[in-house]
């Protein structure tokens, strides 16, 4: 079987997971996700900011293991990870930590969605597709996840807004399609997404 990568980037809340979950449940056979999330350092390990950790910097999430679960199932291979993701472990809760070890087949469709899917050249020169959700990152930050976890209007004024715009926004020159979320339906995006990779 061939494997095709594909990523879904774009800025906290902007509908990213939405759309992987839609995919995922409409062919459990042919897509895998990879959730960017599950490739966080730990607190210890993360980069800290003046007032406490910094989770939206590239140098927060582990992308050599990434880049190398990555080409394993691009090569055939099964992988473990330990994910909250909310199709392997829809019971996550941030307070608890919980997250569990799960094991991702290789499928037609490696899905990688996350907000810097497209940072990393090791992940792009493999990618088949690559897509960005845009949307402006203050109406973005209001659909956070439940799974996610909880910041302060500092945060998000302090590190947040600034690493969007200087980091997360420029991966859109990487993506061969962009996609206003802001103003089409979720339910029109996963249309036109299947039919980009015609599923």
């Amino acid at each position: 079987m061939e494997h095709s990568l594909v990523c879904i980037a774009g800025g906290s809340g902007s509908g990213k997971s939405t759309l992987a979950i839609s995919l995922y449940k409409k062919y459990p056979d042919l897509i895998t996700i990879v959730g960017l999330d599950d490739y966080y350092k730990s607190a210890e390990e993360a980069p800290r900011y003046e007032k406490g950790i910094n989770w939206e910097t590239p140098n927060a999430l582990r992308f050599d293991d990434l880049a190398r679960d990555i080409e394993a199932l691009l090569s055939g291979k099964t992988i473990k990870v330990r994910s909250k993701h909310e199709v392997y472990n829809p019971d996550y809760r941030p307070s608890l930590r919980n997250k569990l070890e799960v094991e991702l087949m290789p499928k037609r469709i490696i899905l990688l969605e996350g907000y810097l899917a497209l940072l990393d050249p090791r992940i792009r020169n493999r990618m088949a597709f690559g897509l960005f959700l845009d949307m402006p990152i203050e109406k973005s930050v209001l659909r956070r996840s439940e799974n996610k976890v909880r910041q302060s209007d500092e945060y998000f004024n302090e590190v947040l807004f600034a690493s969007h715009e200087a980091i997360v926004a420029p991966t859109i020159k990487y993506a061969d399609i962009m996609l206003d979320s802001a103003e089409i339906s979720a339910a029109r995006i996963l249309l036109m997404t299947e039919n980009m990779l015609q599923v």
